[in-house]
């Protein structure tokens, strides 16, 4: 008997939960595994591609990918503040000189959310880390 389309959004809705445990534990292959699972069901999933992209992005091999995981996840929802954070931590973790696109999207997730606090925490140790801590 094939599953109901309800049945199958309860279990990806259980694998994204379970990622976000792997995730916060640091077991970043396991989530890494959950999240690519979820986007297998759903190419589109917001919450997998961004989350599959931050972890990919660490890999210097799979950056590319990463961003275009990430980008996606900005087209399919523009104003989640969540997916601006998490692209400017990608950026961030690139190394790249142009620091003109983590700046952007660090202040559009601040912008779309000025609650998240680690929002902030995140774009000023990034700032401190690249040496400009007049902002």
């Amino acid at each position: 008997m094939a599953m109901t389309t309800e049945e199958i959004r309860e279990i990806v809705e259980k694998a994204v939960e379970k990622g976000f445990e792997h995730y916060n534990k640091s077991e970043y292959e396991q989530a890494e595994m959950l999240y690519k699972q979820i986007l297998c069901v759903d190419e589109d999933h917001i919450y997998a591609l961004q989350m599959l992209g931050l972890i990919e992005s660490r890999k210097p091999e799979m950056y590319e990918g990463a961003i275009k995981k990430l980008k996606r996840a900005e087209e399919l929802d523009p104003n989640n503040a969540d997916i601006h954070n998490n692209i400017a931590l990608a950026y961030s973790w690139s190394y790249n000189k142009d620091s003109s696109l983590t700046e952007l999207h660090y202040k559009k997730a601040i912008e779309l959310n000025p609650k998240a606090i680690h929002f902030y925490s995140n774009f000023g140790l990034y700032l401190k880390t690249i040496g400009k801590t007049e902002e």
